[in-house]
């Protein structure tokens, strides 16, 4: 009976260990006052057009790192201009389990962004980008079925989560 007991407080401590280990990221790790990591996300509602777009943009405040989500809309059938109306602003302080997470799309967001360049697609696509002060990576998701940004998102902004 010991022994089982013992295993059950190594395997929690092992569990919580795991889920506490900071993630690098020369992308997260190097921003610095007045930077901004900006990963986005625009979405195919209106076909070959567009549609709205979503973003989280990473910066520096006093030497802890903020993420702010924004979220605009726009109207396919009855705005032909695609007028983008800003609905949502939601900022969180980046826990290290939120830095894992983005750190974990963009690790995806990478592989399937030099996976993209050698692919051909058609005209409406949902687009996600990476935009570090040096270099803009982009990945145009011709199928639409990849949820990586709306994962990272939801687990993040768990206010949007809940309203929605």
């Amino acid at each position: 009976m010991t022994t089982i007991k013992i295993i059950i407080v190594i395997s929690i401590f092992t569990l919580i260990g795991c889920e506490q280990t900071e993630l690098k990221s020369s992308f997260i790790d190097n921003i610095n006052k007045g930077d901004t990591l900006t990963l986005s996300a625009r979405f195919a509602d209106c076909g070959e057009w567009g549609g709205h777009i979503e973003k989280i943009q990473i910066t520096k405040v006093d030497n802890k790192l903020d993420a702010i989500f924004y979220k605009d809309t726009v109207s396919c059938e009855t705005d032909p201009n695609l007028t983008r109306k800003k609905t949502i602003e939601i900022s969180e302080p980046l826990s290290i389990a939120y830095k894992n997470c983005i750190v974990k799309y963009i690790d995806s967001l990478l592989v399937r962004s030099n996976r993209n360049i050698r692919s051909i697609g058609g005209n409406s696509s949902n687009i996600y980008e990476l935009i570090s002060k040096d270099k803009t990576y982009r990945y145009l998701d011709f199928e639409q079925d990849w949820q990586g940004f709306t994962e990272m998102r939801n687990e993040i902004f768990t206010e949007y989560k809940a309203n929605r």
